[in-house]
């Protein structure tokens, strides 16, 4: 039996990919999944949704730690009450679809998702708009691992410190009803924590340059690099899953 689920030239690989995906979303408060999980689904698919989520937990902890006084306890009960049934709906439809049909839904979810950061609304910070926001995040972050648009899009006008803080705190609470409902679907189990371990080291490395840069950072500037690199990804994978 292998030592790891990939290769060791694949786990370097997927390892650089992190550390750029925790580097954005530790300096802009979201994007290391939506940049990472279309390039390293295609290294190997069973990184997500599970191991991606997993892993993540880790990096939204040690943001909310950092940025917990910019968040936004309101705003976050909103979007972690629409959130429920969003990760129950996810839950429900990974129990039935088939991987061929995992594979297009991601990729379609990873391109509604460039959309979402892409089209820059003005959404006003209404309970309901909040609610909605978390039920759809809720949905995408369980079926994909990519959560982030839906919230970054209502809070985009919000300070640097505010946006990563809210959103931090959202994700950990999503994430871990998020892995309730694997879990309960049958999708995450002993292969998809080691998947999850070696996640982790880039996350960290990432995590930890983020802190120097953040300052730095116009999440105005970099946010067409990932759209672009992220459509890329997500083109590819549906390709691959089409041919």
């Amino acid at each position: 039996m292998k030592m790891l689920p990939i290769s060791p030239l694949e786990t370097v690989v997927v390892t650089l990919i992190v550390v750029v995906g925790a580097c954005i979303q530790g300096s802009i408060g979201f994007g290391w999944a939506m940049l990472s999980a279309p390039f390293i689904v295609l290294i190997e698919p069973d990184f997500v949704p599970g191991p991606m989520i997993l892993a993540g937990v880790l990096l939204v902890i040690l943001m909310t730690c950092r940025e917990r006084g910019g968040i936004d306890k309101r705003g976050v009960k909103w979007m972690a009450a629409g959130s429920v049934p969003g990760i129950a709906g996810a839950a429900a439809v990974l129990m039935v679809i088939s991987s061929t049909g995992f594979t297009i839904m991601f990729s379609i979810l990873v391109l509604l998702a460039v959309v979402l950061s892409a089209i820059g609304l003005s959404v006003m910070l209404s309970g309901r708009n909040l609610f909605l926001a978390g039920l759809l995040s809720g949905f995408m972050g369980t079926m994909t691992s990519i959560g982030g648009p839906p919230v970054a899009l209502i809070y985009q006008h919000a300070t640097g410190a505010k946006l990563r803080g809210t959103l931090s705190a959202f994700f950990l609470i999503c994430a871990c009803m998020a892995l309730v409902g694997l879990l309960v679907a049958g999708k995450l189990g002993t292969n998809e924590l080691k998947l999850a371990l070696i996640l982790i080291p880039g996350l960290v490395i990432g995590f930890v340059v983020s802190r120097f840069i953040s300052g730095f950072i116009d999440r105005y500037s970099i946010r067409p690099a990932v759209l672009i690199l992220s459509t890329i990804g997500a083109v590819m994978v549906l390709v691959r899953a089409l041919v």
